[in-house]
């Protein structure tokens, strides 16, 4: 599960990437990036006169990872050793990990509380993309040079649970077998009881005859 929606997050950060974001209309939601204030058109007026304003990447994941966060419970943060917003500052597990990855690491997990309840935490590298370098040229990283890192926290409540039902399912399966292999086993024996029963009659029946012969 953690790996599947870090997967999602990587693939909707490198197709926004390789669009050099998007633009969308200002509203209270989505208000012009402050961070973005050096790109040249981060804000545009279309020929009919509608304002847009340019959501990079990162931008964009933040809110999808907000409403993945609100719906399913699935906590995402995308973060850097090269920050441009604040708001992407690593927590101590993310920071090391970054420096991990800084050396070939391509993941790292570990299984923490939040609010009470055991998650799953994973953490797996962001590359800079060519498409990046529009909004993030100033942080010296190449292209192709790990630019943070995206983690994502996933409750596992319902991994044991499936990991119960798995377990009991299991179980029922191993019950069942006993079962028929017991029933097996007790049908064979009581077909050679019979056989040798009738065996033993027969031949009793033919000590008989060979007595009245």
């Amino acid at each position: 599960a953690a790996l599947g929606n870090i997967n999602k997050d990587l693939a909707f950060r490198l197709w926004a990437a390789s669009h050099g974001g998007v633009y969308v209309p200002p509203d209270a939601n989505t208000p012009p990036n402050p961070y973005l204030a050096q790109v040249p058109d981060r804000d545009i007026v279309t020929t009919e006169g509608k304002r847009l304003t340019l959501m990079n990447p990162a931008y964009m994941l933040r809110q999808v990872m907000g409403e993945n966060s609100r719906l399913f419970g699935v906590k995402g943060h995308i973060t850097s050793m090269h920050l441009t917003n604040p708001i992407n500052q690593p927590d101590e597990w993310e920071k090391a990990a970054l420096e991990s990855f800084q050396h070939g690491a391509q993941e790292a997990t570990t299984v923490v509380d939040i609010d009470g309840k055991h998650h799953l935490r994973m953490i797996r590298p962001i590359l800079m993309e060519k498409g990046c370098l529009k909004c993030h040229a100033d942080t010296g990283v190449k292209l192709g040079e790990v630019r943070g890192g995206i983690s994502v926290s996933v409750p596992m409540a319902p991994i044991y649970a499936a990991s119960r039902a798995q377990a009991r399912n299991i179980k029922l399966f191993h019950g069942a077998a006993w079962l028929l292999g017991s029933g097996l086993i007790g049908l064979v024996a009581w077909r050679s009881q019979r056989e040798s029963a009738e065996r033993a009659r027969a031949e009793h029946a033919e000590e008989l005859a060979s007595h009245d012969g």
